[in-house]
């Protein structure tokens, strides 16, 4: 069955009345006419190409048309363009570039609506505006007309001063069709508006029929219909590619050259021999792929009960949350047109649920062989609105600290401040002062998609100029994204000073890392280690054991080997070193210990009291000090999941008795505190 299609006869004024330049506008009725004809074009390429178009022009230089072929002393300067023709790239393009500018005459507009009706039926009779109106409907044609000097609002023109007998007379008659055919009055202006968008594509409403079944003795025929989803307009992108390679442009593929669809193909081979499909097809074997092993799985039909919608139990509303809600449809529920019985228990149960707040909880299966789905049933009035819900696997509970507590609470200053602000942004309206009065927004089932409206513009430039940039953004388009209200952040700021937040502690430390290539000053000559790129890091060494650690971990490297590697390295620094390299310690530590919190904390636990030993040993007062400070310890349960570390255990190991004797001693004799006091003793 052929799919229905639309014909639009298109009477384009190109005469002299059209070409006053408007200074406000900064156009002649003519470009906002043109503009039109280009847009009807192109929303029609992208929504219903295979509706048809033929256009008459009124005013022209010249006359051709079939009834002044028949009568050559009437309907004079009225020219045919082209037959209808389905919708094209080659028609946009004409109504771009081929038709002339206004000319110095004009034409009688109602003698061109019979030359168009003429072209869709030959008649013609002594009472025009009743064969018109008649041709019309016999036709199922509508009449829209379009200037400057109409009133949408009221469906009539707007009578100007210098408008002499016969401009009122054709109005009034216009006026006359219109209504009499219940055609439409449009302003240019408004037209311009209307079609510079393309309106999405009109479907049918096919709805998905079932049973919902509650229990095993009660069934209800329900139809479900897509209530809102998340549509992508433009068709799937295509491959292609022309039989000649010079064909192909830079920008674009010539109209002209040869197109051939790209296919993919499929071949199944073993050891680079080619095996033929049919027995490929006894020997391949279905699995799953983990741990570089092929695991084989028998491929197993999956029975799901058939197409149902099946009530597992009730829930309360409110203990579904928005986050259980998934999908990009929301289906409307109704129990099906002419099920009497059905809809009697559907309005019982609907009834119910709204008294006692509650919803359905189903199992949706679309049809046979296919994964059913789990919704959630919500009563709205008289139907219920369908979701869908997540398993338990797809939920992800995040844990945030609390916004309540006093660390956070907003002073009363701030809080007004932000009222005003929310206020200032409010949409719904300031003559709605009853929140419960307030209607949802009618904006949302108009709102476009500013993305997708450029878009079929862009698409339509480069079809027609396939050689030029790309389109820049319009002004209209730009306004779609503009916030209708501009908010006055400027008490925002007083109230809400932004303070630099300066960095303590591990914050510190890590702020360090991040930007210690930046900050160390390059030298003529550095040692060899240090001019390698991390890809030519193979070891962690102990010039830069941080850097080397992570560069080796992002490379893959097993983090137990650079565990081993790092620890070395840090026991190396801290004894062999003529001079305190504590940064560089503490540097190497922070880093091993944040990636440990995540790969496994044993074996930095294990090897932390070691380190700790050993700084006892060594008399490393200040970098133990320093250890303690940054909590550089033992890995509690607290800071890793993974960890059998208690907060006691921690506390335990940060007491150390015996450096305060040290710290003591040191104190209290004579202790050499330079190389030069050494020197001299010796």
């Amino acid at each position: 069955m052929a799919k229905p299609r639309d014909a639009i006869c298109i009477i384009f004024d190109v005469g002299v009345n059209t070409n006053v330049y408007d200074k406000l506008k900064e156009k002649t009725f003519y470009d906002e006419a043109k503009i039109c004809i280009e847009s009807i074009v192109r929303n029609k390429i992208f929504t219903k190409p295979t509706d048809e178009i033929s256009l008459f022009l009124m005013g022209t230089e010249t006359t051709d048309n079939d009834l002044n072929a028949a009568d050559p002393t009437s309907f004079h300067n009225i020219s045919h363009a082209f037959d209808l023709k389905p919708m094209s790239w080659d028609i946009l393009k004409y109504v771009q570039t081929s038709i002339d500018p206004p000319s110095a005459y004009t034409a009688d507009w109602v003698d061109a609506i019979i030359v168009a009706m003429d072209f869709f039926r030959k008649q013609s009779g002594d009472d025009v505006k009743d064969t018109i109106v008649k041709g019309l409907m016999d036709l199922d044609i509508e009449l829209i007309v379009v200037s400057k000097n109409i009133d949408s609002a009221k469906a009539s023109f707007i009578r100007t001063p210098d408008a002499d007998a016969n401009q009122i007379q054709s109005e009034r008659f216009a006026e006359d069709i219109v209504r009499e055919n219940l055609g439409v009055l449009c302003n240019i202006s408004e037209a311009v508006e209307t079609l510079s968008y393309v309106d999405k594509k009109k479907r049918r409403r096919t709805p998905w029929k079932a049973e919902l079944t509650i229990g095993s003795n009660l069934e209800i025929k329900i139809a479900a219909y897509i209530y809102v989803r998340d549509e992508k307009e433009l068709d799937a992108w295509k491959n292609r590619f022309g039989e000649s390679v010079q064909q192909l442009g830079a920008l674009g593929v010539s109209t002209s050259s040869s197109m051939i669809a790209a296919t993919s193909k499929t071949e199944y081979k073993h050891n680079d021999t080619v095996i033929e499909k049919e027995a490929a097809a006894e020997a391949l074997i279905k699995g799953y792929m983990y741990g570089g092993e092929p695991i084989i799985f028998e491929d197993t039909k999956f029975e799901n009960g058939g197409k149902q919608l099946k009530l597992i139990g009730f829930t309360e509303i409110a203990s579904i949350k928005l986050v259980y809600l998934v999908g990009d449809t929301i289906w409307l529920v109704v129990p099906q047109y002419g099920a009497d019985v059905s809809t009697k228990k559907f309005a019982a149960l609907l009834k119910a649920m709204e008294k006692s707040k509650l919803a359905i909880i189903a199992r949706y299966a679309y049809r046979a062989g296919v994964a059913p789905k789990l919704m959630a049933l919500f009563p709205d009035e008289d139907k219920m609105l369908m979701y869908e819900l997540n398993y338990n696997d797809s939920y992800v509970d995040l844990q945030f600290p609390t916004l309540t507590s006093n660390a956070y609470a907003p002073s009363d200053e701030q809080r007004e401040c932000m009222d005003k602000f929310i206020d200032s942004m409010d949409l719904s309206g300031e003559d709605q002062m009853n929140v419960d009065d307030i209607e949802p927004l009618g904006m949302f089932d108009k709102l476009l998609d500013p993305g997708l409206q450029y878009t079929y513009r862009a698409m339509a430039h480069r079809a027609i100029n396939p050689g030029e940039p790309m389109l820049k953004l319009d002004d209209d388009i730009k306004a779609l994204i503009t916030a209708p209200k501009k908010p006055d952040v400027e008490q925002l700021k007083t109230v809400f000073p932004l303070k630099e937040a300066k960095l303590t502690g591990k914050d510190a430390i890590l702020q360090k890392i991040l930007k210690a290539d930046k900050q160390e000053p390059e030298s003529e000559v550095k040692p060899d280690l240090e001019q390698k790129k991390y890809s030519d890091v193979h070891e962690v060494g102990t010039i830069k054991p941080a850097d080397d650690f992570n560069s080796l971990l992002d490379q893959g490297e097993p983090f137990n080997v650079l565990s081993e590697q790092i620890e070395k390295v840090i026991v190396a620094i801290v004894i062999k070193s003529m001079v305190a390299m504590d940064d560089k310690v503490l540097k190497a530590l922070m880093v091993y210990r944040e990636t440990a919190k995540l790969k496994g904390p044993f074996k930095y636990n294990s090897w932390i009291p070691t380190f700790k030993e050993e700084l006892k040993q060594r008399e490393k007062i200040q970098l133990w000090q320093s250890l303690i400070n940054e909590k550089l310890g033992l890995i509690s349960a607290n800071e890793s999941e993974i960890s059998t570390v208690t907060e006691d255990e921690v506390k335990e190991f940060y007491k150390f008795d015996d450096f305060n004797t040290i710290q003591s001693h040191t104190n209290n004799n004579d202790v050499l505190e330079s190389g030069a006091d050494l020197f001299d003793d010796m």
